[in-house]
């Protein structure tokens, strides 16, 4: 017996629409990333138009990435558009860009960069389900998989609302800080997302390199690396801009 959602997908599939569904929430999903920017940039004391070029430049950055990963990974013979997740691990070096072309403080662009994949993967994420790709083990409470034709684990969606989780909490807690994150945002959505997607992955079908962990179990660690070592970066970054200020005033 199919559900709503396993009969929109079957309508979809059968309209033959399931491609064209799927880029609209790629494109929505680049929408929501810059409709973001524009009102979190206003916190942080962005001018508009800095606000779009930041949007612009780390967006066309991503999509650069995604590409040249998948391009590597498919050794040197497909320039398709791969999954946003692999972005993380380049996120200092997308802020840093940006700080140096539009001339910004690192912790600005830093703080834009950390959510700009975020929001794109909420959206793209769901995205998944209508080409029947990063599907979950088969389940018969899951939803259709038209590649497999069979119910299956619907991570994409969970992956999607822990994404939107996150967002929020972290919206939360730099609300209280009067959106001020000293830096140390960027180094915690690599780390945070790094750890909940290594969880994740337990629950994908297939792709699996090395017992139960995939090329993206791999890249989750690497991200949790990175993000570790930017932290500790940040730390004696403003510990030193502390002892400099406290020096000033003695």
């Amino acid at each position: 017996m199919y559900n709503f959602l396993d009969q929109l997908i079957i309508n979809v599939e059968k309209a033959g629409l399931e491609g064209l569904v799927y880029n609209a929430f790629t494109f929505a999903s680049g929408c929501t990333a810059l409709s973001f920017n524009i009102w979190y940039g206003k916190k942080l004391n962005i001018s508009f138009i800095k606000r779009i070029l930041i949007s612009a430049i780390q967006i066309s950055l991503i999509i650069v990435i995604m590409k040249t990963v998948l391009w590597i990974q498919s050794g040197f013979t497909y320039f398709g558009i791969n999954e946003v997740a692999v972005v993380f691990v380049f996120l200092p070096l997308i802020a840093l860009v940006s700080s140096k072309i539009l001339k910004l403080p690192f912790n600005k662009t830093a703080d834009i960069a950390a959510f700009t994949p975020l929001c794109i993967h909420i959206v793209a994420r769901m995205g998944c389900i209508f080409t029947g790709c990063c599907y979950g083990y088969p389940c018969s409470w899951g939803i259709y998989n038209i590649r497999w034709q069979e119910r299956h684990f619907p991570v994409q969606l969970l992956e999607s609302a822990l994404t939107l989780i996150i967002v929020l909490v972290l919206l939360l807690i730099l609300r209280k800080h009067k959106y001020n994150s000293k830096g140390f945002l960027l180094p915690t959505v690599i780390i945070t997302y790094g750890t909940v997607r290594f969880c994740t992955e337990f629950l994908h079908y297939g792709g699996k390199v090395w017992n139960e962990l995939s090329m993206m179990s791999f890249h989750s660690l690497l991200m949790i690396i990175v993000g570790s070592l930017l932290l500790f970066v940040m730390i004696k970054r403003n510990k030193l801009r502390s002892d400099h200020y406290v020096s000033q005033e003695s």
